[in-house]
């Protein structure tokens, strides 16, 4: 136990007061919480990352979507309007005696 004793004495020394003591004391506490709340969101940080880089790619992905929504959209109008323009175009033909 003596090697126990010196490094107190290493530690503590006569002018130390059990204030300057207590204050240390408290500051360690303080720090030593500190950190473990660190190493806590550490833990989380790279597991919030993945979170958020796979909502990223979602939202890529629904944008996407949407623009093929869209252009299918204006293509099936597109086909409808071509189709139509051909019964007129038969139309005008049958009337005018082309066919």
């Amino acid at each position: 136990m003596a090697t126990d004793d010196a490094a107190v004495d290493v530690i503590i020394g006569p002018e130390d007061s059990a204030s300057q003591l207590a204050s240390s004391t408290s500051r360690r506490v303080a720090l030593s919480a500190r950190r473990a709340a660190l190493e806590t969101e550490a833990a989380f940080a790279e597991q919030q990352y993945t979170l958020e880089l796979e909502e990223l790619q979602l939202k890529w992905k629904r944008e996407a979507l949407a623009r093929m929504v869209r252009l299918a959209s204006l293509q099936a109008e597109d086909e409808v309007l071509a189709s139509m323009e051909d019964q007129a175009q038969t139309v005008v033909s049958v009337n005018n005696g082309d066919v």
